[in-house]
């Protein structure tokens, strides 16, 4: 009978210690978002969860250039060579969709 209550007592112990190490990772887990500064901009940014941009992409007229400022609180994101790859592709699609539709207007 002790050696059941041990065996009990321990698995109880273990998950624990794993609801504990789930809750560590919840925490680390970081949210970041995508949006336009304004409605007629072209500039989009890389927000975190606390609503603060880090990353600005901003296209040049005609979709020539496109450039990338950095705010220097985000340098130690881990993340950051990722979303600054996201966010050139998603600035290449928002380009896409707006020659395709300046293609379709009737002339």
């Amino acid at each position: 009978m002790t050696s059941f209550y041990y065996e009990a007592f321990s698995s109880c112990i273990e998950e624990r210690g794993k609801h504990e190490k789930e809750e560590n990772v919840m925490k680390q887990i970081q949210a970041f978002l995508w949006s336009r500064t304004e409605f007629l901009s072209g500039e989009y940014v890389w927000k975190d969860g606390a609503d603060n941009v880090f990353m600005h992409f901003q296209s040049s007229f005609g979709g020539g250039k496109l450039y990338v400022v950095i705010e220097p609180f985000a340098a130690n994101i881990p993340e950051l060579s990722l979303l600054a790859i996201i966010g050139r592709y998603l600035e290449k699609m928002q380009q896409r969709r707006r020659a395709a539709t300046v293609a379709a207007m009737p002339t």
